[in-house]
């Protein structure tokens, strides 16, 4: 991370760039997600209908659900930056002028 002292912009590199356009979008995902899913379900009553025999604790239950969510929106950010920087050859343009000079 440079800051350049005349503006006071900050230029990362390209990989700091990548991981703060997957983490960040997919956090806040994740905090949306977590609020939505848990205002619905009860951590506790998961549990005993998945896994009785574990002892999780309800607030075990909320960080994993978080950390759940927050790696299924780091994957989903993860391949749209792979998208987003993917290099395809434009495909050639056809007009109805090129289309009328190869005519004889």
């Amino acid at each position: 991370m440079n800051l350049d002292p005349a503006t006071g912009n900050v230029h990362l590199n390209p990989l700091a760039r990548s991981a703060a356009a997957i983490l960040w979008p997919s956090f806040v995902a994740a905090v949306l997600a977590t609020a939505v899913f848990f205002v619905h379900v009860d951590p506790d009553d998961l549990r005993l209908v998945t896994f009785p025999e574990w002892k999780i604790s309800r607030e075990l239950g909320y960080t994993l659900g978080f950390f759940m969510f927050w790696g299924v929106g780091t994957l989903a950010s993860f391949f749209c930056v792979i998208l987003l920087t993917l290099h395809v050859p434009p495909e050639p343009r056809h007009t109805e002028e090129t289309n009328e000079a190869e005519q004889p």
